[in-house]
């Protein structure tokens, strides 16, 4: 079976094939880190972004093509995020009521307010779920 690498940077990262390099080799290649240590080296406007965990300052490629500048399509990625923001949100709540409402009625027992939440977010029960089980226990009391 032949396997193509879709994602190319340049010739100076290059690490190797897939296809007839090992993967040990291709992750310990000396140019591995060299490109990995441009990636934490963002310009001041990308540390104080926003949308910095969504797009984590963007390829370091780009910030070459742009001057070692911000990320290329910054502005772009911004538009996208601010657009689908609380489309995601709305979506993820949605998920979240409907998995939980499966717990509710099999009569499950939910963690105390302290405790980690059983959806694996790491944060406490009070702080994530348990308003929206509330909320769904009120509905389905009706």
């Amino acid at each position: 079976m032949l396997i193509h690498v879709i994602f190319f940077i340049h010739e100076d990262y290059k690490l190797g094939n897939i296809g007839t390099d090992s993967l040990e080799s291709i992750i310990n290649h000396e140019r591995m880190g060299a490109f990995l240590e441009k990636k934490p080296a963002l310009p001041e406007q990308c540390q104080s972004c926003e949308f910095l965990s969504l797009c984590h300052g963007g390829c370091p490629r780009t910030r070459e093509d742009n001057g070692g500048g911000v990320e290329y399509f910054c502005e772009s990625y911004k538009q996208l995020y601010r657009y689908a923001h609380k489309r995601m949100e709305k979506l993820s709540l949605a998920f979240k009521k409907r998995e939980l409402e499966k717990f509710v009625l099999k009569g499950f027992k939910f963690p105390g307010r302290n405790e980690p939440c059983v959806c694996g977010s790491n944060k406490k029960y009070k702080r994530c779920c348990e308003p929206v089980v509330k909320e769904l226990q009120m509905e389905l009391s009706y």
